[in-house]
């Protein structure tokens, strides 16, 4: 199964979605990186999902650095557009613009 991360308001509306991994690449690429370096929200995340509350944002987030920079290819500043790190950064910047505290939610499942 694939991932996407959903961002709803606090009335439940959703307001953002977007694809993350396919199943493909979850299974293939980004499960042996994750259980390798034993970041284990997201291995809860890509097996079974997870609203990312105060409790897991920063967890989270730092273990998406984490498989952000597994991706990346040596010597490469920035991911490059639509690669595995891309996803990543786009993951980690909508977590960063959607802070707990705030008023929505956000789920990657």
């Amino acid at each position: 199964m694939g991932i996407a991360c959903y961002v709803r308001d606090s009335n439940g509306t959703l307001v953002d979605s977007f694809p993350v991994a396919g199943a493909t690449e979850v299974n293939e690429l980004w499960l042996p990186v994750i259980q390798n370096k034993s970041l284990k929200l997201l291995e809860v995340l890509v097996t079974g999902g997870l609203t990312v509350s105060a409790e897991y944002h920063a967890g989270v987030t730092d273990e998406l650095t984490t498989l952000m920079n597994s991706f990346n290819p040596p010597g490469e500043p920035h991911p490059r557009p639509g690669t595995p790190a891309d996803r990543c950064l786009h993951l980690i910047r909508t977590l960063a613009a959607n802070p707990p505290n705030g008023n929505t939610t956000v789920y990657v499942g």
